[in-house]
């Protein structure tokens, strides 16, 4: 079994650190001025996380808007595929994106340097996953 029992578990996870970086002052604005919009698809347990990062966020104090809507009508310009767990080992900053892409551990579709552009800009998130996954009362899942 993996990190997370279910889509929802996922989403849960996964979904409050995205709230934190939509509104986070140096990721979410670093995303916007990418203005990319990519799509994350997850496998086992499955769910679609679209970034829109092409038109500011209609929420005042955000940068970008984030669907789990799997049929957004939004055309990713780069869309990356993986395993929950290999996100959730990305989050704790324990996945190198290069090597990933490299072995097909994360498969990309579409600009692979623009990707590689925002990377810099989400290294905070790496230090902040653990820290929501605890106040979520999920320390069981803080890979330490």
């Amino acid at each position: 079994m993996g990190f997370f029992s279910s889509s929802d578990e996922l989403r849960r996870c996964i979904g409050a650190l995205c709230e934190v970086a939509r509104c986070d002052e140096r990721v979410g604005k670093s995303i916007s001025a990418a203005r990319l919009v990519v799509r994350f698809t997850y496998d086992d347990p499955s769910a679609v996380l679209t970034i829109n990062g092409a038109q500011p966020s209609a929420e005042s104090g955000c940068y970008f808007d984030a669907s789990w809507e799997p049929d957004s009508p939004l055309v990713p310009e780069v869309e990356l595929l993986m395993q929950a767990d290999v996100a959730h080992r990305f989050w704790h900053g324990r996945v190198n994106l290069l090597g990933a892409l490299t072995s097909g551990e994360i498969v990309a579709r579409g600009s692979i340097a623009k990707i590689l552009r925002v990377l810099p800009a989400i290294q905070p998130l790496y230090t902040i996953y653990p820290r929501i996954l605890r106040d979520l009362g999920r320390d069981d899942l803080v890979i330490s």
